[in-house]
């Protein structure tokens, strides 16, 4: 809904320990031999292993052991739809918190090594959405550049063990069937280079709008077997109506996609707000929407719909009260330095590569909504 910017249990009580019967003591001479050959083992030992012990995470490169503790995707592993909820690899439900990039387009810049770091360490999110517009100076103008650059990042935020949403920012046109031929080669060659990952979630269409359900329900029958060619297990986020909205901002609401499913297994659906503009008929639409079907918010502000003006978060806090409730996974609008509100940091951080943790570099948005990623 963002347009272009301007550029206790009890301790048993230890049992007695015997006392171990007296071993003789060696002789000197024996004594200094066995001392010589633990120290040359020691040493075959030290040599034989690298100097930084490491292992293969299965969702990104090799991470030293030692230089990492449990993130997000240790914990979780492939997740997966079990009823209305997202669960981790255990069935368990779970909520995953975090933020979406703006569109790489404009503010690649803000996403370096330090800046996802950031996200990671300090704000301690479980989620990255990586947003690749369509249109808009974006995917359509060069395809191999922003694939290779969605690529890149999904790389880094895996490597810090992030989840990652692989967003298609369809926005206008409306209709997702216009970029069906894009969205297979996009796609295609996003799965054949991440299918092995674990983390990685797809959402494939970001806001359809002036467009029937029917119409987005068939985009999706058509672009989810082509994600399931290459990876067959990962879960995929359905854009629906009206801006992702249920359609209730054109006067529809949840019904008619509870009524007419998308026929694929493993699917949740999204919803986006915006909590200055969409008041108690959307949060009543989550509500009850979040009883019937797999829901994900994959986009919302606590400004007005287009990510601007001031923030509401009183109404933002309703919000993400239910979807703790509901255990309802969300992802905010978005980690740049865009000069409007909705963005987290002030105009000139990413340019000035800084700093990123801490909240001098933020926006009032950018504290309040860290402060909720890390409660």
């Amino acid at each position: 809904m963002t347009p272009a910017p301007h550029t206790a249990s009890a301790c048993p009580k230890p049992h007695p320990k015997p006392h171990p019967k007296p071993h003789p003591k060696p002789g000197p001479r024996l004594a200094a031999l066995l001392t010589a050959l633990a120290g040359a083992l020691l040493l075959l030992l030290t040599a034989a292993l690298p100097a930084t012990a490491a292992r293969p995470t299965g969702y990104g490169a090799d991470v030293p052991i030692t230089h990492r503790a449990a993130t997000p995707v240790d914990a979780g592993g492939r997740l997966q739809v079990c009823g209305t909820r997202l669960c981790n690899q255990h069935g368990v439900p779970v909520q995953l918190r975090g933020m979406s990039t703006h569109g790489t387009q404009w503010y690649a810049q803000c996403l370096t090594d330090a800046s996802l770091d950031a996200l990671a360490h300090d704000w301690r999110a479980d989620v990255l959405r990586v947003s690749t517009y369509v249109q808009e100076g974006g995917y359509e103008t060069d395809p191999a550049h922003f694939t290779a650059v969605a690529d890149r990042l999904i790389r880094q935020a895996s490597d810090r063990g992030l989840y990652v949403i692989v967003d298609w920012h369809t926005l206008t046109p409306g209709d997702p069937m216009a970029n069906l031929d894009r969205a297979t080669r996009f796609f295609t060659d996003i799965t054949s280079r991440h299918k092995d990952r674990v983390n990685v979630l797809y959402e494939i269409a970001n806001e359809p709008n002036g467009v029937s359900w029917s119409r987005i329900k068939q985009y999706a029958e058509r672009i989810i077997p082509v994600i399931r060619g290459n990876d067959p297990d990962a879960p995929v986020l359905v854009g629906t109506r009206a801006w992702s909205s249920f359609g209730v901002s054109e006067g529809a609401d949840e019904s008619e996609v509870v009524n007419d499913p998308v026929d694929a297994a493993n699917i949740m659906y999204t919803f986006h707000f915006y909590a200055a503009s969409h008041r108690d008929e959307y949060l009543a639409a989550l509500s009850r929407a979040a009883d019937r079907i797999p829901v994900f918010v994959t986009e919302f502000g606590t400004q007005n719909y287009a990510g601007e003006g001031a923030d509401d978060f009183a109404m933002s806090g309703r919000y993400l009260d239910l979807m703790a409730q509901k255990k309802i996974s969300w992802v905010n609008w978005n980690y740049s330095d865009d000069h409007r509100s909705g963005a987290v940091f002030t105009p000139g951080t990413c340019a000035a590569d800084g700093p990123w943790t801490g909240t001098r570099s933020l926006k009032p948005a950018g504290v309040w909504i860290r402060d909720r990623i890390r409660s």
